[in-house]
């Protein structure tokens, strides 16, 4: 889990967890090349939601205020199965990064098929704004909560950058310089 902090206290308050999908099988290979195997093979939708279904296992473990936020490609999104998987969990605490791998070609049946989560309280987010194919006409069809910068857009964030952030209005911050990726337990409060 990635925390994002709370902008108004940008060092301090954790308001919720990225989960970020880390494979330990050998050979040791990072997560994109996992993802692009599986689409080669048509089991791109199979192996997101396995990622999100144990992510959300982890669930119970967030502070109740905390959201969580999972992520999805448009394929998975449109294959129909991850709306039946979040069904069950409340949606004020859910955000659903759409990636940006591959193009979209049908924003309208996107837009479609979160609609109903959307109801239930979950945002959306945009991850990688900046990179890829989540371009301007990305976050405007999609029309999401949040837009994640992408990395090499923040990379070497400095503190006083943070605080022009803050003073901008941004609400929340995530990256490198307030908390790297670790299992769950290890941002939880008291460890």
């Amino acid at each position: 889990m990635a925390p994002f902090h709370g902008a108004a206290e940008i060092d301090a308050r954790v308001v919720g967890y990225e989960a970020l999908a880390r494979f330990l099988e050998q050979p040791p290979r990072t997560p994109d090349v996992w993802f692009r195997e599986a689409a080669e093979i048509g089991r791109q939708d199979r192996l997101e939601v396995a990622v999100v279904r144990k992510a959300l296992r982890r669930f119970a473990l967030l502070p109740g205020s905390a959201y969580v936020s999972l992520n999805a490609s448009p394929q998975t999104i449109l294959a129909g199965a991850l709306t039946e998987t979040l069904e069950h969990y409340p949606g004020n605490r859910l955000v659903l990064e759409i990636t940006e791998h591959v193009s979209v070609d049908d924003y309208a049946s996107i837009v479609k098929a979160v609609e109903p989560l959307r109801r239930r309280g979950l945002r959306i987010a945009v991850d990688d704004a900046g990179a890829g194919y989540a371009s301007f006409r990305h976050i405007l069809k999609l029309r999401p909560d949040l837009i994640k910068l992408d990395t090499s857009l923040i990379r070497q964030m400095t503190e006083v950058e943070l605080a022009v952030l803050r003073e901008l209005g941004i609400e929340l911050a995530q990256g490198y310089l307030l908390g790297w990726p670790a299992p769950t337990e290890a941002h939880l409060p008291g460890q």
